[in-house]
Parts: C-alpha cells; sequence; structure tokens
C-alpha cells in the first residue's frame, strides 16, 4: 500500500491538538487555501517522503524516496503523496513546480478535497468548531418563518391551488441561504488558539536560525535553497514557518506558473506555454480581416452604381475603381497567404497530456461550462491547447499517453485516443483505487469494457448519488450498466420474493430478479446491477460475469457496523 497503512483500521489514534500537521496551522493561522498544500509538502519532505535537491540555480527539484517511510498520513497528506508519487512516475524525480499542477481530478476537486480533510481533521482534534452553533442556528431557523408567514398571508387570497407550498418553498430557500452562508465559517476553539498561538511564539524566537532567509516580509520570489536543505534533513520548522504565512520563498517553490506547464515527455523536464485553447474559425490576422469586411461592400456598390445607375464616362470610372478594388483584395489575400505559414489542415502526432481546466462563457440566457485540454508532442515549446466536449474531458486524464488527430488552421481535435494510462507505481494505483466509493468499484473498466462490446476509451462512467452508471460513449450504441450501493432492505426483500436464488459466496447472497438485474447482499449493504439495451455478450453471460466480481469485491469489503457505503474500502495491505 501507498502509504504503508496509511487508513489501516485499527491503527487510528486520537488526534493530539499538540502535534497539529502544518496544514491545520495553516488553517487556524486563516492561510491554509495558500499555504496549506505547500506546507504539507515540506512536511513531508521533513519526514523523508522525497528528497530535495537544487538541479539549478532558482529551480528546486524533489527526489522521491525509494522506499517511503512506515508511517500513517491524515487523509489530506496521503492525498499529497498519492500526487508526488503519480507525478513523478517512471524518473523518480519532479520539480517542485511541477508539483502544483498536473492533477488527475483537476486542481479544483483536489483543492477542494484537501480544505475538506484538513478541516475534518482540525474538528477531530478539537481546535476548530463549526461558525454558527446549534442554538443560533434554531433562532435563525425560526427568524426565517417570519417571511414565510407574510407570504402566506399574501397569498391566501388567491386561489391558486399550489399556494400552501408557497410559503414552505420561501422557508426552505431561505434555510439553504443560512446555510450557504455558514458553510466553511470555523473559528478557533481555546485548544485552537493556544495552538496557534504556541507555534507562532516558536517562530518568532526562531529568528536568526536557518530559516530566517524564508521568514522575513520582504522575502525572495526565490527560495533559499541552502535553507530550504535543512528540510531535507528533518527540520520541520520550514514547513511551520510556511504554514504561518512566514516562508513566501518556501511557498514559491511549490506555486505554479499559470503561464506554463511542467512535462517530462521526451525524457526530460521541460516548461512548456499554454496556447489558446478556442477554435479558430478565420484568419489569425486582424487587419486581413478588416480590410476583407471593408472591401466586399465597397467593391459590390462601386459595381451595381457603375452598372445600375451611372451612366456614361462617370459609369466606367466606377466599375473601373470596383475592378481596382477587387484585384488590390485578391492580391492581399494571395500575398498574406503566401507570407503566412503554410498549415495542414490535419496533423497526427503522439503525445501527453499535461493538464486539463473548465471555465464558465457568459451568456445572454444561461452559462455554459467550458472543457479545455493542453497537451504535448514533444516538438514544440508551446503546448497544443483544445477545447473539447465532457466526454474527451472525462477520458484526457493528465498523464495519459494519447494519438490525436488535429485541425491545425482551426486549432479543432478531431480525435483523440488513449494509447496509454498515466504512468503511477502499482502501490498508487491500489491507493487511488482504495480511495473511490464502494460503487465506483463493484465493476471496473475492464470488466464494463468486455460486457459491453467496446474499448475501455469508448466507455463514460458517471457517479449520480449512489449509483455507478457505465455507459457507450455517444455514437457507440445505447447500452449501460447501472450499479446502485446502499443499505436498501426493501430492494433486499423484493429480491427474496420475487428473485431467484443464486449461490452465494463468504457471506454475500444473491438473486436474479427477472432477466436482466442482479441483487447482491452482505449484511445491511445491498448492491443492485441492472443491464440495458445491447451488450457485447449474451445476457446471461454477462449477468453471471458481474455477479462474480461483485461477490468478491463485496465480500473482501470490511463489515460495515460503524462504516457507511461510502466507507466502504479494502483493507491496506501491510
Amino acid at each position: 500500500m501507498y502509504p504503508p497503512d496509511a487508513t489501516a483500521p485499527g491503527t487510528a489514534q486520537t488526534p493530539v491538538a499538540s502535534e497539529a500537521p502544518p496544514a491545520v496551522v495553516s488553517l487556524l493561522a486563516g492561510h491554509l487555501d495558500s499555504t496549506g498544500y505547500p506546507a504539507t509538502l515540506l512536511d513531508l519532505a521533513a519526514r523523508g517522503w522525497f528528497d530535495l535537491a537544487g538541479a539549478e540555480p532558482g529551480r528546486l527539484m524533489c527526489l522521491i524516496a525509494p522506499d517511503p517511510p512506515a508511517h500513517a498520513l491524515a487523509p489530506y497528506e496521503e492525498r499529497t503523496a498519492l500526487h508526488l508519487a503519480r507525478r513523478a512516475a517512471g524518473r523518480g524525480e519532479v520539480p517542485a513546480a511541477a508539483l502544483a499542477e498536473g492533477f488527475a481530478e483537476g486542481q479544483e476537486t483536489f483543492s477542494a478535497a484537501f480544505h475538506d480533510e484538513v478541516v475534518a481533521d482540525a474538528r477531530a482534534r478539537g481546535l476548530i468548531r463549526p461558525g454558527l452553533r446549534g442554538r443560533t442556528a434554531l433562532l435563525l431557523a425560526a427568524a426565517a418563518l417570519i417571511p414565510a408567514v407574510l407570504v402566506a398571508g399574501a397569498v391566501d387570497v388567491t386561489a391558486h391551488p399550489g399556494r400552501a407550498f408557497l410559503p414552505i418553498m420561501c422557508w426552505l430557500v431561505l434555510l439553504w441561504l443560512i446555510g450557504a452562508g455558514a458553510r466553511g465559517s470555523e473559528r478557533p476553539t481555546p485548544a485552537g488558539r493556544a495552538c496557534l498561538a504556541g507555534w507562532q511564539r516558536r517562530q518568532a524566537a526562531l529568528a536568526g536560525a536557518g530559516t530566517a532567509a524564508l521568514r522575513g516580509a520582504d522575502a525572495p520570489a526565490e527560495p533559499d535553497l541552502a535553507a530550504m536543505m535543512q528540510v531535507a534533513e528533518g527540520d520541520r520548522d520550514v514547513a511551520y514557518a510556511a504554514a504561518l504565512g512566514a516562508a513566501p520563498g518556501a511557498v514559491a517553490a511549490f506555486t505554479r506558473n499559470r503561464t506554463m506547464v511542467w512535462s517530462s515527455y521526451g525524457g526530460r523536464w521541460r516548461q512548456l506555454s499554454i496556447g489558446d485553447p478556442a477554435e479558430r474559425s478565420w484568419s489569425d490576422n486582424p487587419i486581413l480581416l478588416i480590410l476583407l469586411a471593408l472591401g466586399f461592400p465597397v467593391f459590390f456598390a462601386l459595381l451595381v452604381v457603375g452598372t445600375m445607375i451611372a451612366t456614361g464616362p462617370a459609369g466606367m470610372v466606377l466599375v473601373a475603381a470596383a475592378a481596382v478594388t477587387g484585384v488590390t483584395g485578391a492580391l492581399m489575400f494571395a500575398r498574406s497567404r503566401i507570407s503566412a505559414p503554410q498549415l495542414p489542415r490535419t496533423a497526427q502526432f503522439d503525445g501527453l497530456v499535461l493538464e486539463r481546466w473548465t471555465w464558465v462563457h457568459k451568456g445572454e440566457e444561461s452559462d455554459t461550462t467550458c472543457y479545455g485540454v493542453a497537451m504535448d508532442d514533444g516538438q514544440r515549446d508551446q503546448a497544443w491547447a483544445f477545447t473539447v466536449d465532457n466526454a474527451r474531458y472525462a477520458r484526457l486524464v493528465p498523464g495519459a499517453l494519447v494519438h490525436v488527430t488535429v485541425n491545425p488552421r482551426k486549432n479543432r481535435l478531431i480525435t483523440a485516443t488513449v494509447t496509454g494510462r498515466p504512468q503511477v507505481p502499482p502501490q498508487v494505483a491500489a491507493a487511488q483505487t482504495a480511495k473511490q466509493p464502494l460503487r465506483a468499484r463493484v465493476i471496473n473498466a475492464q470488466e464494463a469494457a468486455r460486457v459491453l462490446g467496446v474499448t475501455q476509451d469508448e466507455l463514460e462512467c458517471y457517479l449520480l448519488g449512489m449509483s455507478c452508471f457505465w455507459k457507450r460513449a455517444k455514437g457507440k450504441g445505447r447500452g449501460s450498466i447501472l450499479i446502485t450501493v446502499g443499505r436498501r432492505a426493501m430492494l433486499a426483500r423484493h429480491a427474496e420474493r420475487t428473485g431467484r436464488p443464486l449461490p452465494g459466496h463468504d457471506g454475500v447472497e444473491a438473486w436474479l430478479v427477472g432477466d436482466r438485474s442482479v441483487l447482491l447482499r452482505r449484511g445491511t449493504m445491498v448492491v443492485k446491477i441492472i443491464l440495458t439495451g445491447e451488450l457485447g455478450m449474451d445476457r446471461a453471460a454477462a449477468l453471471t460475469l458481474l455477479t462474480e466480481r461483485a461477490m468478491e469485491r463485496l465480500a473482501a469489503a470490511p463489515g460495515d457496523d460503524a462504516l457507511s457505503e461510502d466507507e466502504w474500502a479494502p483493507t491496506p495491505e501491510r
């Protein structure tokens, strides 16, 4: 398991406030979003997860330890260590700044999960508490009834059948607004304030020590490598200084350049600029576009006036002027085409997905979410950037090897075939799989592709509530596999009454319900698998295959006495 025993049952202990990690200290100091992640990386380096080395002036390299330490990590520390191993997979080293990009789930999702896990740890340690107390919440809920009652009185005179629901809806909306405003409003407890004050006093007492160059308010943008080397020797003070916002140089070492992206495709780490992902429909030369926009109306106006309105010499002059305008425009267009680089209509290359991101396009009627990906072909100093649809965005995970066909003239991605998954050590892949909810692990992509008769690249997977939905990609047919996981006693009772019992396995019971679904039960946990549409194999054989695989994974999960369906995870390897 990577990290070893990070989530092993029975190894978790009640957190101690005095042993608060740097990320928790950054939360108490109000710097979690800006310094929490870099401080966690520095702390992992001090604890032996990787070494630091100055590859060249101003650039810090992280050298992955061949044998990671055998201590348990907090969930956010484990998340950070997994990303570290994933970025350096196959090379054993990675630039420090490259750890701030290339997140498989996207930077926003990673940051949100990291934030929530740090908050949960701080709460478990008794260092913070919700800003909205229970008594205050009840008072606000009661106060929200006042406008709801006023709305009820206002609509009472109407005869609309839905008038009784309007005040209830008003009250629920006000409650939602109160909850949204109070979400994330954490405040330190007395123990949290004491913990923060203790670390602030300790940092103040370290004036003149090796980390002083990193603590000054006017610290340089680049880190002091001599001070950073102390981190590799086990000094955690720099990590706590970064958490407190007193080490801008150390934080800068693990901060990405927004206009550049790191890539190791081609055998060495290098930085690339990111192109414009927008698809081009016209020439890139704005002057040519303006002249074309003005030239066509002038040409047609002169031609119409000279031939149909004006007569005699004046008409001939206008026709001649129209001819001169047309010939001049054609020559200018031809010259611009000759001087401009001649790009082919299509081009193919093998490359590496570097980054993906989303943004919102503001429209007149509604907003649209746009998806962008950046790829490296190993040849250019600028990464290819394209706007893609949601299905391609889901498949093009950073680190994946791809073979793509593009239209360079329009900057359009025509096809993208994944030829290799992100290169990660087996233990990292196992840890990432273990962190997925049970509904996403009952059936894997290889098995779903076999049942649906497509390749894994032609699959789409969606996690919807307590369900996992495997389906063919757009244009590949209508077959699908729906997996629902949860404590569904009613479904189990219905299967017992109407289904046909199947042989069990290690405490897992199974029933065939109809000819296209099967239900499994272990304890109070129920898994239902439903097949719809076209399949790539016989339906009975498909149900048999999926039932066997689901039984094995459900039997390998721990007991459900104190776990929710999202907390069911396999026991880590020792």
